[in-house]
Formats: C-alpha cells, sequence, structure tokens
C-alpha cells in the first residue's frame, strides 16, 4: 500500500498527530541519526547538556566568545585579571580564560537575568512560548550591558563616550583632495533605545497572552486558574511601567558637517 503523503486536519485526534509530527522530526533523516550513534558515550552525554541547557535558555551563542586578553574588545571590564596598584587588568597566562567558549562575565549576567525573569513574570519552565520570551527579554539585557560598555569605554576607533561617532572621508575636489568629517549619533544608542522598544512589546504581548487565558478559564468557570492568572498579569504590569519610568531616550542634534582641505 502506498505511504499516505498528508493528513487532512479531521483525520486524527491532535494528540496523535503530534505524536506523527515529533517522530519525524526526531527520525527524520537515518543517517544522522547513525552519526549520533557513533559518537562515544561522553559525547553523547555533553550534546545532551547542551540541548537542555538551551531549552531552558541557558544560551551558549548570545555571549560574545573569549579571545584572551589580548583581542578582548571589554578586557578591562574583565573579572578573571588580577589588579596592579592604579586598577589596570595584569593580563596573566593565557590558560586563566575559557578560550573559545563564553565569555564568563556575559554568560553569567545571561544565567541571572534568565532567573530574574523566570521568577519574576511567574513562568512556566515547561511552556516554550513563554521561556521563548524569557530568553529574548535576557538577551535585550545582554546586548544592553553590551552597548554601555561600548559606550563607557569607546569603539574599535575610541568613539562613543560622548554617545557621538566621526567618520572622515576623502573626496576630490576642485583645488585638490578635500576631507570630510561628519559628526553622528553613534549606532550603539540607536540600537538601545530599539532593544527598550522591543522589550516593551514583548512585555505587553505576554500580558495580552495571560489576560485572553484568564478570560477563557474565568468562562469556563474555573476561577481558580483565573486569578493566579491575573496576578501574573500583574507583575507583567508592574514590570513594563518599571522599564517604562527608567527608559530614557538619547536624542542628541546632529553636529554639520565640516569640510577641510588638504593643501
Amino acid at each position: 500500500m502506498a505511504k499516505k503523503l498528508f493528513t487532512l486536519p479531521g483525520d486524527t485526534s491532535l494528540e496523535r498527530r503530534q505524536e506523527d509530527a515529533v517522530n519525524d522530526i526526531i527520525n527524520g533523516d537515518g543517517s544522522y541519526e547513525n552519526y549520533i550513534e557513533s559518537l562515544s558515550e561522553t559525547k553523547k552525554k555533553r550534546i545532551e547538556q547542551s540541548v537542555s541547557r538551551r531549552r531552558h535558555g541557558m544560551h551558549t551563542v548570545a555571549p560574545i566568545q573569549c579571545m584572551g586578553p589580548s583581542k578582548c574588545p571589554f578586557f578591562s571590564q574583565c573579572p578573571i585579571p588580577e589588579r596592579d596598584e592604579n586598577g589596570r587588568p595584569i593580563e596573566g597566562e593565557e590558560t586563566d580564560y575559557p578560550l573559545y567558549r563564553p565569555c564568563v562575565f556575559e554568560m553569567t549576567f545571561l544565567q541571572q537575568k534568565t532567573v530574574d525573569y523566570l521568577l519574576h513574570l511567574k513562568v512556566d519552565p515547561s511552556n516554550p512560548v513563554e521561556m521563548a520570551i524569557v530568553n529574548e527579554l535576557a538577551i535585550l539585557d545582554l546586548y544592553k550591558q553590551r552597548g554601555l560598555l561600548v559606550l563607557s569605554n569607546g569603539d574599535r576607533d575610541g568613539d562613543g563616550r560622548d554617545f557621538l561617532k566621526v567618520d572622515i572621508n576623502e573626496m576630490q575636489g576642485e583645488h585638490g583632495m578635500l576631507m570630510q568629517r561628519s559628526t553622528q549619533l553613534h549606532p550603539v544608542v540607536a540600537l538601545l533605545n530599539s532593544n527598550e522598544s522591543r522589550r516593551a512589546k514583548i512585555l505587553e504581548q505576554l500580558m495580552e497572552t495571560r489576560k485572553a487565558r484568564a478570560d477563557q478559564a474565568y468562562r469556563m468557570g474555573d476561577t481558580q486558574i483565573s486569578s493566579a492568572l491575573r496576578n501574573e498579569i500583574e507583575a507583567i504590569r508592574k514590570a513594563l511601567q518599571e522599564r517604562t519610568e527608567k527608559k530614557e531616550v538619547l536624542t542628541l542634534e546632529e553636529p554639520k558637517k565640516a569640510k577641510l582641505k588638504i593643501e
């Protein structure tokens, strides 16, 4: 008998269709399954642990990768090295650092933010939708922290500490080469403002989702679940209010461009 290529929505129960989908996802590529089976038990365990961490938001891709003290753009803020009498970090040995692994500072920061949102917003870890929201909120906080470090230390060109970025371009003029110097708001400032807007939208979506669940539970007569969800909604509303009150939009008037003639 020929294999059925698709199933109409009404053919089977939701549970059966979900079971079939999960089996297709897990066993879709036999060659890949054979590769996994060929690995040592140590490697299999490492893969399982990595997947488990990511499932609960312990991402290893969002934090920057440690490249050692000589290449790290944020080495002055690294918690690993010792400090001299003037507060300058002492590089030490490369073995002191988690080379080619997630940055210790950012990884710890991300983990703590994930836990904070998980508890404060009363999220069920088994709910993949709400866990995805928690992860995104934590990553937004991580990017904000990284952006503030750029504005504090300056970028690779030394710009950003005054919220401005200077670009210098050469162009051919009527009497020789001209240097065009333009000053504008640093891109990191725009990124920070964009992240805050994104965070507010995420919290609003979470609040609306839980409000709909609470209304449905109330209509079904389950007042206990409805009351619990409304308490969760209040927690989200407070978090959104706190973010709104703390939000400071940086707006600076872009200076005029100046042209300098090179004799």
